[in-house]
């Protein structure tokens, strides 16, 4: 392989995360990094944001108590995010119980 056929690994990232699910690494890093100042309770002290696919963020919850009481709010959460975010870049989520895969 000669040099001129290396592409940079930044040309590549993008459709490398596309392919796993996370194309808005940007936003996932956010959504890491600040959870508990973007959401209030009970999201906060009960779930975990996953991943983001395709519009749908992905949250764990703690536990499995708290899966149903997170489903019930989903929407409220899902609207919040898409004020943040944009409803491009977030339109619902998705509780799943802990340590599903």
């Amino acid at each position: 392989m000669e040099r001129r056929d290396l592409k940079p690994v930044s040309d590549l990232l993008p459709a490398l995360l596309a392919g796993l699910g996370v194309a808005r690494l940007d936003v996932m890093l956010r959504l890491s990094s600040e959870w508990e100042t973007l959401v209030e309770d009970p999201w906060k002290t009960h779930a975990v944001p996953q991943i983001l696919r395709e519009g749908v963020l992905v949250v764990e919850a703690k536990n499995g108590a708290a899966v149903r009481m997170l489903r019930y709010g989903s929407s409220g959460l899902a609207d919040h995010l898409a004020e943040e975010f944009g409803a491009d870049v977030i339109h619902s989520v998705e509780v799943v119980a802990p340590g599903r895969p």
